[in-house]
C-alpha cells in the first residue's frame, strides 16, 4: 500500500473565495474555535459538485477505529488550486486540520435507518420535505441513502397498491 502524508486544509478553503461565501457561510456552519487535527487512512473520495467529500478511518488511542467525513471546496475551486481526481486515493494517509460543526452535532437529522430494530419497531423514517429542502440547496445524499430512499419508496408504493 502506497502511503503518502499530506496536510489538508479542509473546509477553510471555502472561506477564501468570495463566490463561495455567497453559497455558504463558513461561520454559520463551522466553529473556528473548535479545531480538530486528525491523521488517518482515506477510505472513500466523492469528487462531485457542489463540494468534494472524503472519508478516512482514524485510530484512537484505545485502538478503536472511527470513520470521519470531511467536506472540501468545490471541484472547480480545487482544480484551479492544482488538485486532480487522483490527488487523493483510497489508502493514502492524510492529516486533516479542520473545524467542527458549530455545535458538534449534525445540522439536521432528516431520518434514520435501523436494520436491527426489534420486530414491530420502526426500521426507517424519512422526512421527505426536509430531504427535498436540503437537496434544493445543494446537499447530496450518499449512495447508501439514495438506495435506502428508493428501496423504501418502492416498499411503500407496493403496500399502497395492495391496500387499494
Amino acid at each position: 500500500m502506497r502511503t503518502r502524508l499530506a496536510i489538508l486544509i479542509c473546509v477553510a478553503s471555502i472561506a477564501a473565495s468570495g463566490r463561495a461565501l455567497a453559497h455558504h457561510s463558513f461561520a454559520a456552519e463551522f466553529d473556528e474555535s473548535k479545531p480538530v487535527k486528525l491523521t488517518g487512512t482515506v477510505t472513500k473520495v466523492e469528487w462531485a459538485n457542489p463540494h468534494i467529500w472524503f472519508f478516512m478511518d482514524v485510530k484512537s488511542q484505545d485502538g478503536s477505529v472511527s470513520n470521519w467525513g470531511f467536506e472540501m471546496g468545490g471541484t472547480g475551486q480545487l482544480v484551479r488550486a492544482g488538485w486532480k481526481r487522483d490527488s487523493m486515493k483510497i489508502g493514502d494517509v492524510v492529516t486533516v486540520d479542520a473545524r467542527r460543526a458549530r455545535d458538534g452535532r449534525f445540522i439536521e437529522r432528516v431520518g434514520f435507518y435501523d436494520p436491527k430494530a426489534p420486530a414491530g419497531h420502526e426500521t426507517f423514517r424519512l422526512n421527505r420535505e426536509r430531504l427535498a429542502h436540503w437537496q434544493s440547496v445543494g446537499a447530496q445524499p450518499s449512495n447508501t441513502v439514495q438506495r435506502l430512499v428508493k428501496q423504501f419508496a418502492e416498499v411503500k408504493a407496493a403496500g399502497e397498491q395492495k391496500a387499494a
